[in-house]
């Protein structure tokens, strides 16, 4: 049955329908071998990183505010053991089209478990994708007329599991978009230094309030020239920076329910004063132990529908 059709145009209008990930069939990681990114091998290391109890805490939190602003809410339905956790690696919206990610292959069952999701919305939306062009959803950031993407160079991409978009990622979507705006990012990478990794573009970057604002961390870019191009978009003036240590624990990595609503973490006290600063409200949730994992409020979250 159809019955979901899919509309994303920016990043903080109106929040109807989203997937939020889940804890079902999450299993602890144990060693570093079986860590994907550098923040989830770093807490291997210390001991800390969450257990199933814990991301289901977090998500429950996050589902609660969805409840309090009216937001339907799809899950994940695994299968297999694993990590279902963040669903905007899996797929993501641009305008009406639901875009399928060719993600790394320890991952691939996260696709499975959408399934139900998939079947509800018309095949003619679906777009999937040959296996030589890669992009996740957390590099790629929607904007009005613009879409940003964050990608890693050829060498970067061949040499480092944290590169998950390259640049043939960013040329398919300027094809698919003619009349949008498209323009790549080059990102830090790094396998082993938590702190100069950048993961994905929702890592050192997103818009907010009604797209006036930008938050952004300078530190997580290759290239100056990309940072002074969002300048000259946002405006400087409006831009709220963060440090390369604050970019580290993924303030930027935050969701926009609506144009004056936006939920973070409860420890991002300079951040989300800031927000409020400019008439934003901030739901804060604790979300510790998810970003131990490497991810935040946008990877754990998909949205499909937003109102234009």
């Amino acid at each position: 049955m159809i019955s979901i059709k899919p509309k994303i145009t920016n990043e903080y209008t109106k929040l109807k329908l989203v997937v939020l990930g889940t804890h079902q069939k999450f299993e602890t990681l144990n060693s570093t071998e079986n860590g994907y990114d550098p923040v989830s091998k770093y807490f291997v290391r210390q001991g800390l990183y969450p257990s199933q109890e814990q991301i289901a805490t977090s998500l429950d939190e996050i589902g609660k505010v969805f409840q309090k602003y009216g937001v339907e809410v799809l899950r994940p339905k695994p299968e297999h053991i694993g990590n279902y956790v963040f669903s905007r690696d899996v797929t993501f919206v641009v305008e009406d089209k639901l875009f399928i990610s060719n993600m790394i292959v320890e991952r691939e069952d996260e696709l499975h478990a959408l399934d139900d999701v998939f079947n509800r919305i018309s095949p003619e939306q679906i777009v999937s994708v040959d296996p030589q062009i890669r992009f996740e959803g957390g590099d790629v950031m929607v904007h009005n007329e613009y879409i940003f993407v964050g990608y890693a160079d050829q060498e970067d991409f061949l040499n480092y599991k944290t590169s998950r978009t390259n640049k043939a990622g960013v040329d398919f979507l300027a094809r698919q978009f003619p009349q949008k705006t498209v323009i790549g990012f080059e990102l830090y990478k790094d396998d082993d230094d938590h702190i100069q990794n950048v993961l994905h573009l929702d890592c050192c970057m997103q818009p907010v309030g009604a797209g006036e604002y930008l938050l952004i961390n300078p530190k997580g870019f290759k290239n100056q020239a990309d940072v002074e191009k969002l300048y000259s978009i946002f405006s400087k003036d409006k831009c709220i920076e963060v440090s390369a240590e604050e970019g580290s624990l993924l303030m930027t990595n935050l969701l926009s329910i609506s144009p004056r609503v936006v939920i973070s973490d409860k420890r991002f006290d300079r951040v989300n004063m800031e927000l409020r600063d400019r008439g934003i409200v901030v739901e804060e949730v604790d979300y510790e132990s998810i970003s131990r994992m490497g991810g935040l409020f946008r990877c754990t979250t998909m949205p499909i529908i937003r109102e234009e």
